[in-house]
């Protein structure tokens, strides 16, 4: 899981694999990961917004599954 960290860590700081990579697949993977898994957090976190009472829970899914598509 640190791996993981530290590859987010290099993409906010724009580290040269990011954009000059000499396996441009693997880069793009990486990338993607990233995206997918923090747009499914910040989803949730926008979801959260009215609470959880009530159906509201079904709104932090949805909102998770909304973001990254």
């Amino acid at each position: 899981m640190t791996g993981f960290w530290l590859r987010a860590d290099d993409v906010l700081r724009r580290a040269p694999w990011t954009t000059q990579s000499k396996r441009p697949w693997a880069a793009t993977r990486d990338l993607l990961h990233c995206l997918v898994l923090f747009g499914l957090a910040y989803g949730a976190a926008m979801g959260t917004f009215g609470g959880f009472h009530g159906d509201r829970s079904w709104q932090v899914l949805y909102s998770a599954l909304k973001v990254p598509l």
